[in-house]
């Protein structure tokens, strides 16, 4: 039986696709937003970094489009996410310093989805693996930085 020690976040909505960082200090994840536009509910999502016990959660990625599935560099200086921002129905893979700076794209998949859930970095921080779902089939991928 696991037991629950504390709970970390207590958000409205959805908070999801957890990651603690190398240091231990610190929590990403994906948060499951809404924003009223024009009267009407829109949901998003974006990539929060928290303190270990959930305070001062704030948001990196800060993008009208769809983000999440964060993964810490093993030096705790960047998050590897995916996102659909370049609005092409394609979610691609991201990288971004933890400051929110320095935002890079690493993909250019012509697929429907590229997901970030079971994603890691190798431990030297030179290569990130992750999948892609193309014509229904699910794929790995190692992109070298």
């Amino acid at each position: 039986m696991v037991e629950i020690i504390s709970r970390v976040t207590n958000y409205y909505s959805w908070d999801s696709y957890p990651d603690i960082s190398p240091d231990g200090t610190k929590i990403a994840f994906r948060r499951r937003t809404e924003d009223d536009i024009m009267g009407r509910k829109v949901g998003n999502s974006e990539v929060f970094i928290a303190d270990r016990d959930g305070g001062n959660a704030h948001n990196i990625s800060n993008h009208p489009e769809h983000d999440g599935w964060p993964s810490w560099s093993p030096d705790g200086t960047k998050i590897a996410f995916a996102s659909e921002r370049e609005r092409e129905k394609n979610w691609q893979i991201y990288t971004i310093n933890i400051d929110d700076t320095e935002l890079k794209r690493l993909t250019t998949f012509d697929s429907q989805h590229a997901e970030f859930a079971k994603a890691q970095w190798s431990t030297d921080g030179t290569k990130i693996v992750c999948t892609r779902t193309k014509d229904g089939n699910v794929e790995l991928f190692i992109i070298t930085l």
